[in-house]
């Protein structure tokens, strides 16, 4: 999912370094490194995928340091081994998914040459769940067997409209949640998330200003009078003519995990 995966510059971990935004009060490193341009492409052209993020900041308590080491343990429970029939996918998470599709089917070829099989089944979180989809429309069905969506905004999410729009702080008390907005505002990923007409269709609005409830083509307006670059939407917009969330799955064995005890944001 979104931020789930290391971003380095060289050796120097960037995303997410919770020691680093401890110690720079304004986290001012964050977009020096992860700065995107008005088309959203990276500034910092050094910067590279890293590992995913199993865990953050061992002992410190106000942190949910677990974020997938306690999914692996548990397939390690059942036999799996990392790396042999188990395996990760990293990516930067910032950047347009139709780019990112073309890697993951490299990995997918790779792990089914590694492995022997004909196919592989994917477990995918949050915005991974997109890609995963993106993946089958730019390919086939043929190399997918059981296919797992974990939190997956098919129809968008409220929380990435709100990224735009006032930034967070990803579940980190000290980090400077303006910077978030900064990535956010030229991120084509976080743009991909926002919610899409069929979530208008469907859930109706997500926003309210004053006494008005924003239908798409007003929180469009908002979003980028509010920074959001007008390139990068329209580059998510050409995503999102995809139509994923209607994308044939048949012949996948598939399965959808909604949620699970907390609720997720759906207004503001």
């Amino acid at each position: 999912g979104i931020a789930g995966s290391e971003l380095k510059n060289g050796d120097d971990l960037v995303w997410a370094d919770l020691g680093q935004m401890f110690l720079d009060i304004n986290d001012h490193f964050l977009t020096e490194n992860l700065g995107l341009d008005e088309d959203g492409r990276p500034v910092n052209l050094n910067v590279q995928t890293g590992e995913i993020i199993e865990k953050v900041l061992d002992n410190v308590p106000v942190v949910n340091i677990n974020i997938f080491e306690g999914l692996r343990l548990r397939f390690e429970d059942y036999g799996y081994l990392l790396d042999q029939d188990l395996f990760y996918f990293s990516y930067d998470w910032r950047l347009d998914l139709t780019d990112i599709a073309p890697i993951l089917k490299n990995k997918i070829e790779e792990i089914k040459t590694k492995t022997g099989s004909g196919k592989v089944n994917v477990v995918a979180h949050s915005l991974g769940g997109l890609l995963i989809k993106e993946y089958i429309r730019q390919n086939s069905k043929e190399s997918i067997d059981k296919l797992i969506f974990v939190g997956t905004p098919h129809l968008g999410a409220p929380k990435a409209g709100k990224i735009i729009m006032g930034g967070d702080k990803m579940g980190i008390p000290w980090l400077e949640k303006d910077r978030v907005k900064e990535i956010g505002e030229h991120s084509i990923a976080v743009h991909e998330l926002l919610p899409n007409q069929s979530y208008f269709d469907v859930a109706g609005p997500y926003i309210k200003q004053s006494s008005n409830l924003l239908g798409y083509s007003q929180t469009k307006q908002l979003l980028i009078n509010g920074g959001s670059a007008p390139n990068v939407f329209s580059s998510a917009e050409t995503f999102l003519s995809h139509d994923l969330n209607n994308l044939d799955l048949s012949g996948i064995d598939a399965y959808n995990i909604a949620g699970c005890t907390g609720g997720t944001q759906g207004g503001y």
